[in-house]
């Protein structure tokens, strides 16, 4: 009797453990999949930056129910010959805690761009809160870019810090307080399945 309660106690135990250990995915509605507001979670419409070049980018990040041989897309529409300013999109911004390292993965068609983690900090005076928008940041950190297009479906995959970051490079990131994944196109492309995961890594210690 007493062997069996133990047996379940272990089993009990471990099933914890597993679900504590699963990867939550940070990047909100990275599958497109929010059928009332696909793009739900992303920033793609910039003219609140005043910016010229990216007065009419929210007219080319264009949520799809299928496109490019899958279901629950993103089509970002760039120029044909890769000219122009690109176009370009955003996930919510997420809470940047130290001590982690932080991996997205995610799937493109076409891709011909670039793709990397955008840290921030809060701009001054404004009260950090729980539902940030890039008007209200500073951009502090730029990581390492992803930038292996071809032709087809790919994976991407990147993470920050980068796992050959060094000790000083570390340090200059100890003023982060969010990230967002950002993503620059030149040409027609799609995008899907964007996830975000972080682990705890003891050598990210500031």
């Amino acid at each position: 009797m007493l062997k069996s309660v133990i047996f379940i106690a272990v089993a009990c135990g471990s099933m914890l453990v597993g679900s504590a250990n699963a990867a939550e995915n940070l990047c909100v509605n990275g599958s497109f999949s929010n059928t009332s507001e696909p793009l739900d979670g992303w920033t793609y419409d910039y003219r609140f930056l005043g910016n010229k070049h990216y007065m009419d980018n929210y007219t080319k990040v264009i949520a799809m129910a299928k496109g490019g041989g899958r279901s629950s897309v993103v089509m970002i529409k760039g120029e044909k010959d890769g000219s122009g300013s690109g176009v370009k999109m955003e996930c919510k911004p997420i809470p940047y805690e130290h001590g982690y390292r932080y991996t997205c993965k995610m799937q493109v068609k076409d891709f011909k761009g670039r793709i990397y983690f955008c840290g921030y900090k809060w701009k001054p005076g404004i009260r950090p809160h729980t539902n940030p928008v890039l008007g209200e940041l500073r951009t502090l950190y730029k990581s390492k870019a992803y930038t292996k297009g071809k032709k087809g479906w790919q994976t991407v995959e990147l993470t920050i810090p980068g796992v050959k970051a060094s000790p000083l490079s570390i340090k200059h990131m100890k003023p982060l307080r969010l990230i967002t994944l950002y993503i620059w196109a030149q040409s027609d492309m799609y995008v899907d399945d964007v996830v975000i995961t972080r682990v705890k890594d003891s050598k990210m210690g500031i």
